[in-house]
């Protein structure tokens, strides 16, 4: 089991906490990672550039001129691409879909290596319990100050939602709070620092986890529906062929 230095929030140092090693002491695979946060950038886009053909400019479909006698060169129409104000051509539509997907095992094993990154770095700091008695930027600063040599961005994980604590923290621009439930990623690997409560912790295990948990529970309840299923089945066989036998 992997330990991490626990705090208080004036900065004392309690009792270190274990982290699972499933989660934070797996072995990293860069390649994993990058189609991780290129498949959540991905479908963070939205397809909005969009140009009009030829078809769907405003103009007349008149032809500007006649074809010969004007020195003029050829022209059918003032909707045509190579007219100022035409039509585009190959240009951007908003039909265009770029969401990619990624397997939700892969998803989840990516999370747990930027996480595992995070604490082989020294990077992942854990406060018994961030709360604050009123909504004030001070108190986060102070909390951020009393803690060892922290600088730069900072990612704020709590367990539950707290106002006081997302207000607190609001009116620093280089810190993010977020839900352990809405871990993900690209904020893991955006952020230089984490900075999570003890619950929240608990809260990434039992949330990630438990979601691998209750597949393998399907996976064996479907075995046993189909090992019953059979089972019935050489019952109804039996019958039949005793019915059979009664006959003759």
């Amino acid at each position: 089991m992997i330990k991490v230095k626990r705090y208080d929030n004036l900065g004392k140092e309690l009792d270190a906490l274990q982290l699972n090693d499933k989660i934070f002491g797996l072995k990293i695979n860069n390649d994993l990672i990058h189609q991780a946060v290129v498949t959540q950038l991905a479908n963070a886009r939205q397809s909005s550039a969009h140009s009009k053909t030829r078809s769907e400019v405003a103009g007349s479909g008149k032809k500007p001129w006649r074809q010969k006698g004007t020195g003029r060169a050829r022209s059918g129409s003032v909707r045509n691409p190579i007219w100022v104000g035409g039509g585009i051509n190959f240009g951007p539509r908003n039909v265009r879909n770029y969401s990619l997907n990624i397997p939700k095992k892969m998803k989840r094993s990516a999370l747990f290596q930027a996480l595992t990154a995070k604490v082989a770095e020294n990077k992942f700091i854990i406060v018994d319990e961030i709360n604050f008695k009123s909504p004030k930027t001070k108190l986060a600063v102070k909390l951020i100050e009393s803690l060892p040599s922290i600088s730069g961005t900072i990612l704020v994980v709590n367990d539950k939602t707290n106002v006081k604590v997302e207000l607190a923290f609001k009116n620093l621009p280089y810190v993010k709070t977020i839900l352990a439930r809405n871990l993900n990623i690209i904020d893991v690997l955006k952020y230089n620092w984490i900075i999570a409560s003890s619950l929240a912790v608990k809260e990434i295990e039992s949330v990630f986890l438990k979601i691998k948990d209750s597949n393998l529970n399907k996976d064996e309840n479907n075995e046993d529906s189909k090992v019953k299923r059979t089972k019935k089945e050489i019952s109804v066989k039996k019958s039949v062929k005793t019915k059979k036998n009664v006959k003759n």
